[in-house]
């Protein structure tokens, strides 16, 4: 029994050692990169917090988008599943003629009406 706690302590010391022995030494680089890393951000923040520097704008800016005077019209992304292709191409219409009536202010009701005279 003790020759067999010995080969396994020898094959352990041998084999098993010297990659837990990397994996330590790799996990311990890692954590120090991502404290030097975390350091370096709050010193950042704290000097543009003590510089007091703010944010400069490349481009002029856009129209306010809920002013519909304004000209301008932001794109809307609607994702509708597709099962059955004629029923969504229905409930599309539907709910693209709900989103530009709701947008120009007026109800259903009133597009209908409308566009019935």
């Amino acid at each position: 029994m003790e020759s067999l706690y010995a080969a396994w302590l020898r094959f352990r010391a041998t084999y098993v050692a010297p990659g837990v022995q990397f994996l330590t030494d790799a996990c311990i680089v890692l954590f120090l990169i991502q404290s030097a890393d975390c350091l370096i951000q709050c010193l950042g923040c704290f000097y543009i917090h003590i510089k007091r520097i703010k944010p400069k704008p490349n481009s002029p800016a856009l129209p306010d988008a809920e002013d519909p005077d304004a000209g301008y019209y932001p794109m809307v992304l609607v994702q509708i599943p597709m099962c059955n292709e004629k029923e969504v191409g229905v409930v599309f219409l539907a709910l693209k003629h709900t989103i530009l009536v709701t947008y120009r202010g007026g109800s259903r009701a009133d597009e209908l009406r409308r566009r019935d005279s």
